[in-house]
């Protein structure tokens, strides 16, 4: 057998182990496993209207750069088609999702070998997919696991040493992560600083993020040329960003919050010490690049420990440092004169083993749909209850009629939808995060609560969206005006206006 053909057997049985190891964790019941989670209803029922040609959220149009939900173009339309090639439903948008990780786990097997080397590509690519939060996130719909992605072939492509073939895959890596969402930016500030003292990488470098940023601003000029949203838009997603810094970041709190994340658990703060490693090498933009997105991601952020759907950006490069901190442990310990083969093959086996152990850890609760996630609280708790009242007040709508409901039964609905947030930025009160309430020609139809058929208090709405500013006065409506009750669960409440009440209503 020559080499290149064992080579080539070698490369399909990697292909057939990342991908058994991706269907195990990722795949079984993915429709309901984690619970539906309130930023997923708010991706799917934007990506849904961006799929049938409206480009709103909700009630108001979508410019792709309002706080809300800054969601860009394409992620958005990916997985709104891929939810319509499943009859309008949450499981292909899902599976969009999961695919992500499978493609990152072979970027990090295939490309990350310039880097890793032969197998420790192989244990980066099973860390990063047998990792919980990784198994966890790539299920849910979250902008940050095509970030993720990005950054995996990124910052692959800014390791070793710089050619133009590797810097054209690093701006390819740069650009697919702008994709995604505006967050991405930290990725391209950390691939500048790398490439700021050789000026021909520049373009090929970050020319695709610059590329598709100003498409995405284009296009959200275009839709709305006349009235401007998309100025608005920006300066409300620069002040919310701001003050998030100020209020998270400042002083003592950024150093508090890198502590606290890197030392929540044994795998983070090992992970700190792996990008420590990653800087003497061919691995020092991995490094690089995870400490510093690491340190730009926590000045502004308290609680990802807790909300770590934005940390998953970081999960292909802690994998990928693990895999280069412990190959160069490894050779340390070779070159130091440990020449044994069993001690050698126990010292291979320790990356494989910690994927392993993670990996039958976590299997069990992929196989049964149990998976625990660290937000259940702000989860749904019951999916089937969800299904169950929204199939009921499909039932007593029609398209033209509007329902004030959360996301989380939004994407379910077949009527005109909007939460209370907007219902109260249309109002003109400050709420989150409309701290100046939007103007009255950027909505799409006037989400008036006395307008609407329904309004459903769910889950979500009664611990979390209650507690924002103005939505309590807003609520309060419901009993003042003497709402009657006429669907209820033991988490969702379905309250009908008034005036559109008749005695054919039932509660359940």
């Amino acid at each position: 057998m020559t080499s290149a053909s064992f080579a080539n057997k070698l490369n399909i049985l990697f292909i057939l182990i990342v991908t058994l190891v991706w269907a195990c964790l990722y795949l079984p019941n993915i429709r309901t496993s984690p619970a539906w989670y309130g930023d997923e209803g708010l991706a799917l029922t934007a990506g849904l209207n961006l799929a049938h040609g409206i480009p709103v959220h909700g009630s108001f149009w979508n410019t792709f750069w309002n706080p809300y939900a800054p969601y860009q173009p394409f992620y958005e339309f990916c997985i709104g088609w891929a939810a319509r090639l499943t009859g309008g439903d949450i499981l292909g948008a899902r599976l969009v999702n999961s695919f992500f990780a499978l493609i990152t786990a072979l970027i990090i097997t295939f490309y990350g070998r310039r880097v890793l080397g032969f197998i420790f590509s192989l244990c980066a690519a099973l860390i990063f997919l047998t990792f919980e939060q990784s198994v966890i996130h790539f299920r849910w719909i979250f902008t940050h696991n095509l970030i993720a992605l990005g950054y995996a072939l990124a910052f692959i492509g800014l390791s070793g040493n710089i050619k133009t073939k590797s810097n054209i895959i690093a701006g390819i890596g740069l650009g697919i992560s702008a994709l995604a969402l505006p967050l991405s930016i930290y990725g391209l500030i950390a691939a500048a600083l790398l490439r700021i003292r050789h000026p021909r990488s520049w373009l090929p470098v970050c020319g695709p993020y610059v590329f598709v940023t100003f498409s995405s601003l284009a296009l959200g000029f275009g839709l709305y040329p006349k009235q401007g949203f998309i100025w608005s838009d920006l300066v409300e997603t620069f002040r919310f960003y701001v003050e998030a810094s100020r209020e998270n970041g400042g002083g003592f709190k950024f150093f508090e919050n890198i502590s606290i994340f890197f030392l929540q658990d044994a795998f983070h703060a090992f992970g700190f010490l792996m990008f420590l490693i990653c800087l003497r090498g061919k691995a020092f933009a991995i490094g690089f690049g995870g400490l510093l997105i690491s340190f730009l991601l926590l000045q502004n952020r308290q609680n990802l420990t807790v909300f770590y759907y934005q940390a998953v950006i970081l999960t292909p490069l802690l994998a990928m440092a693990y895999g280069y901190g412990l190959r160069k442990i490894f050779l340390m310990v070779r070159r130091a004169g440990f020449q044994s083969k069993i001690f050698l093959r126990v010292s291979m086996s320790i990356p494989f083993v910690i994927a392993g152990f993670s990996f039958f850890t976590i299997l069990p609760s992929s196989l049964k749909g149990t998976l625990k996630t660290r937000i259940d609280f702000w989860t749904t708790q019951s999916n089937q209850e969800v299904e169950s009242a929204a199939d009921w007040i499909n039932s007593r709508t029609t398209p033209e009629d509007l329902v004030i409901c959360h996301q989380n039964i939004a994407w379910l609905l077949h009527a005109r939808t909007a939460d209370y947030l907007q219902a109260a930025t249309w109002q003109g009160l400050s709420t989150w995060p409309f701290k100046r309430p939007l103007r009255k020609d950027q909505f799409r139809f006037e989400p008036k609560l006395d307008a609407a058929k329904f309004a459903v208090i769910a889950d979500i709405d009664q611990r979390w969206t209650i507690n924002q500013p103005s939505i309590p006065n807003l609520i309060q409506i419901f009993e003042s005006e003497k709402w009657p009750l006429v669907w209820s669960g033991a988490n969702y409440r379905v309250l009908q206006n008034p005036r559109f009440f008749s005695s054919q209503n039932s509660t359940k």
